[in-house]
């Protein structure tokens, strides 16, 4: 796939990164509340019976596998900085910087750095032409 192909997907990629990150914490959570409970006794009032090493085995199994995926991601985005970093230049990298990768709409970019909207329009404009000749696809 081309870098614009990945550069639109951007956001979705945050937005997965943000949500591996949260279930990450969320299963660390877990985990510790399993630790002062020991399962490998049977219950004496009924109910079934647990097996906690299984338990903890399968949550560290997905502990792994949620980091692998961070991981995964992060090089994905990474890998499309630096080559956004070999196209692009000065205020035109900076502008897609934040549009894609801060996801800061035109308005927000025209505060931060102090120029127009219609400056910012323009200056993304001219960057996705220059990407779009380096990366036709």
């Amino acid at each position: 796939m081309g870098i614009k192909y990945e550069l639109f997907n951007l956001r979705q990629l945050s937005r997965t990164i943000d949500a591996k990150e949260r279930e990450l914490a969320q299963v660390r959570r877990y985990y510790k509340t399993l630790q002062g409970i020991d399962y490998s006794k049977e219950k004496l009032s009924g109910g079934l019976k647990c097996d906690f090493t299984n338990t903890v085995d399968k949550i560290i199994d997905l502990e792994r596998e949620i980091t692998a995926d961070i991981d995964e991601l992060c090089d994905k985005k990474e890998y499309l900085n630096k080559q956004l970093k070999k196209i692009l230049f000065g205020e035109e990298y900076l502008i897609i910087q934040m549009y894609f990768f801060e996801e800061m709409n035109n308005e927000e970019i025209a505060v931060k750095i102090n120029r127009s909207y219609s400056t910012v329009k323009r200056t993304k404009r001219k960057a996705f032409e220059k990407i779009l000749k380096v990366d036709p696809q």
